[in-house]
This record gives structure tokens, sequence and C-alpha cells, in this order.
């Protein structure tokens, strides 16, 4: 994708922001309106199946407005409380997996910036030239979290390494 934007039939639903909905309305509507939020998390591993990562900040294209990366628990979530089964739920780890054990690539758009340092210490450290690094850790460390979570209802947990 290198930052192009998706055609107007593409599944992304880039009206939905992830930065603190994540902790508010997406938890609210798994309990409300489960099936908005399948819709929604439907759209996001759709972006991750045309563009290899799911978005930061879902919008048409990747941004580099994030710094950690909040769909993951949004979609673990949706795995846990039953939102997305069978072949999505699948298809969300694909993505969850990525975002969790692949070192993003440079330009900080997708994935975890500073993945190997957190892997290494537990934490992003500050003298490492990764910005934001305390709310990176705790970004990772959540997103870490709810993954663990839905690896366990997935059965994935072997490919779960990080505790909790």
């Amino acid at each position: 994708m290198g930052g192009a934007s998706l055609g107007e039939d593409s599944p992304w639903r880039g009206v939905s922001r992830h930065a603190r909905r994540f902790r508010t309305v997406y938890p609210l509507l798994a309990l409300i309106y489960p099936d908005h939020l399948k819709w929604i998390c439907e759209g996001w591993v759709a972006a991750f199946k045309e563009g290899g990562w799911l978005p930061k900040w879902a919008s048409p294209g990747y941004r580099d407005s994030m710094v950690g990366t909040y769909g993951d628990v949004v979609l673990a979530e949706a795995i846990v409380k039953g939102i997305l089964t069978g072949q999505a739920a699948e298809d969300a780890w694909q993505a969850l997996a990525k975002d969790a054990y692949t070192e993003a690539p440079h330009g900080g758009s997708v994935g975890k910036v500073g993945l190997s340092h957190y892997d290494r210490y537990g934490y992003v450290p500050e003298d490492t030239g990764v910005s934001d690094c305390v709310s990176r850790t705790l970004d990772f460390a959540h997103a870490d979290y709810a993954t663990a979570n839905a690896a366990d209802l997935l059965g994935k947990a072997p490919d779960a390494p990080r505790p909790r």
C-alpha cells in the first residue's frame, strides 16, 4: 500500500477511529450493538488483507498518527466476546499476530515501532531513539494482554509467547 488510498469499493470502514474509542465506544458497541462492531472489525481485517497491516488510524491508506495499535485491543475483545467467530476470528488472529510479533517497517504508519526493544526489555527504553517510549510501552502492554486473551480462546497460546 505504501500510504496509497484504497478504492471506494474497499470494505474499509474508514470513518471509525481508534484513539480513545478503543476503551469507550467499542466496548459499548460490543455490549449493545455487536453486529455493528462486527461490521467495523471486518472492515479492519479487510484493510489488513489488502495492505498487510492493521491500520493504526482507520482512514483510506495508512497514517502515522498513533503510537499504539489500538485496533488489536478491539479485535481481540471481539474474539473473546464471540462477536468474531469461525473464519472471521481466524482472519482477525492473523492480523493480531502480525501486529504483536512483527517489527514495524520504517516510517511508523503501521505496527509497533520499538517492538524489538519492548521484546528485549519488557518496555521501550527512553535512550533508544524511539519517541513516546512510556506511551508505547503502556499501549503495547494493553494490546498484548488483549491479544493473549484472544490467543487463549482460539487455542493459539503457543503462538503468543509474550506474557500478559
